[in-house]
């Protein structure tokens, strides 16, 4: 009966083990979309009301990004500017925003112009989800294609590169100015794309509409 008792103890902790390892090591996507989530909530409810306007991360405005981003002053990847459909037309396809991208997101346009150097380096193909046009929650726009990354900012300038997937979790963005390559967590999930600087600060996305 003793024999019988530790064999159902033992079947027990290990159930307890295995849930406990499986929660701990859920996929960062989730778990950043979680943290996404609560922090709009409560900004919400420190509002005492929800936000109405057509933002995608509604309640999402002040926090996100508190330090310089990577890319220095002229372009801060922090809240205050003006926000994404603040821009009217100019965010949309067929106003010209969309003219840094080659090839067929531009119509009209000479292939690869605006782009960098020409340089080998196909880390990303047609077929990566990080492909085309995203409208960044603090007004961001960041236009990726073939390897190549475009990230500007309403009168502040832009930055442009190379874009290498380290692996599902990691993409690594280096200037073409020369400057420091920089790694950042990604996840992506209903058109939304999510980035996490080393300084653990999180710059927020949304797929741009008809891309």
């Amino acid at each position: 009966m003793t024999e019988f008792k530790a064999i159902v103890l033992l079947i027990l902790i290990s159930a307890t083990t295995v849930y406990a390892d499986a929660n701990r090591y859920r996929p960062m996507a989730e778990s950043m979309f979680d943290m996404m989530d609560a922090f709009s909530t409560a900004y919400q409810n420190r509002q005492g009301h929800r936000e109405t306007s057509s933002s995608a991360w509604p309640g999402v405005s002040s926090g996100w990004a508190q330090t310089p981003s990577q890319w220095g002053n002229s372009l801060p990847m922090s809240p205050g500017g003006p926000q994404w459909w603040m821009y009217g037309s100019q965010m949309f396809p067929g106003s010209g925003w969309n003219s840094y991208l080659p090839g067929p997101y531009a119509p009209g346009f000479p292939t690869g112009q605006m782009w960098p150097s020409p340089a080998a380096v196909p880390y990303v193909t047609q077929s990566s989800p990080l492909n085309g046009a995203w409208l960044g929650q603090t007004g961001e726009r960041l236009l990726i294609r073939d390897g190549r990354f475009h990230l500007s900012r309403y009168t502040r300038g832009s930055r442009e590169g190379y874009l290498r997937i380290l692996d599902s979790s990691r993409v690594l963005l280096t200037p073409s100015s020369g400057g420091n390559a920089v790694a950042y967590e990604y996840a992506i999930k209903d058109d939304r794309l999510v980035l996490r600087d080393p300084q653990l600060n999180l710059l927020l996305f949304r797929r741009a509409e008809g891309r």
